[in-house]
């Protein structure tokens, strides 16, 4: 095989590959429509890029199933259960307060009943009753 021979191979073969792939004016060129997903144009040929939906590219960087130990999830079931149980303590711990209050203004009824007093009357902590006493309270109107 002489050099001419080769040279007009080399040459076939490169007019080959050159008419396979479409021409780009420039690098910068392919670098824009690549980057805005837009068709390349070389003179007459336009050649459209593959364009992956969101749901697709989503599903391919995501594994299918990812699940925690059970050392975790019974972790997690015990600080759920920890929680509850507070909420629970604390709903007892204001009926609780709302009862007390009851009680104590029950008693405060009964003595005032059981001495005949009114409004005007008040008692002192050290269980004196003060007649006409009592912190009037105004009315807005």
């Amino acid at each position: 095989m002489s050099k001419k021979n080769i040279a007009a191979g080399l040459e076939a073969v490169t007019m080959t590959a050159q008419a396979e792939q479409p021409f780009v004016a420039s690098a910068e060129a392919a670098a824009a429509a690549a980057f805005s997903q837009q068709p390349i144009n070389s003179g007459s040929l336009s050649v459209p890029l593959p364009t992956p939906s969101v749901e697709q590219s989503i599903l391919a960087a995501t594994p299918k199933e990812t699940r925690i130990s059970h050392e975790d999830v019974s972790l997690l079931e015990l600080a759920k259960a920890r929680k509850e149980t507070a909420a629970a303590q604390a709903r007892e711990a204001a009926a609780r307060s709302e009862v007390s209050e009851i009680s104590y203004r029950y008693l405060v009824l009964q003595v005032y009943l059981k001495y005949g007093l009114n409004q005007t009357d008040a008692l002192s902590e050290d269980g004196t009753i003060i007649r006409g006493g009592a912190i009037q309270q105004t009315t807005q109107r």
